[in-house]
């Protein structure tokens, strides 16, 4: 999946990393224009982790400012597309946080 920020290709590496379930990539990977890039769809890493079952992954990208409430073209948010098998607390949780600090 290729994904970019705004019109600038970012390529698929961190997507790579995400579907591998690599979190030590991930980690080297994500800087603000990464974790907030958008691909078909309008999917982000963030949208994309929880999906596959990848908690620790999240957290990841949380760490490195992704934005929870960024939504997809259909107006879903990372919190919707996560897996059975990812706990929801662990976008939820973060989002809390977010707004306790605000």
């Amino acid at each position: 999946m290729k994904i970019t920020h705004g019109e600038i290709p970012i390529g698929d590496a961190i997507i790579d990393a995400i579907q591998a379930g690599d979190a030590e990539a991930v980690a080297r990977l994500a800087t603000h224009q990464t974790v907030d890039a958008t691909g078909p769809g309008g999917v982000t890493p963030l949208m994309l982790a929880p999906r596959l079952g990848h908690s620790e992954i999240v957290a990841t990208l949380r760490a490195a400012g992704a934005v929870v409430d960024a939504p997809d073209e259909r107006g879903f948010t990372a919190l919707f597309h996560g897996s059975p098998t990812t706990p929801q607390h662990c976008v939820r949780q973060e989002r809390s946080s977010d707004e306790g600090a605000a």
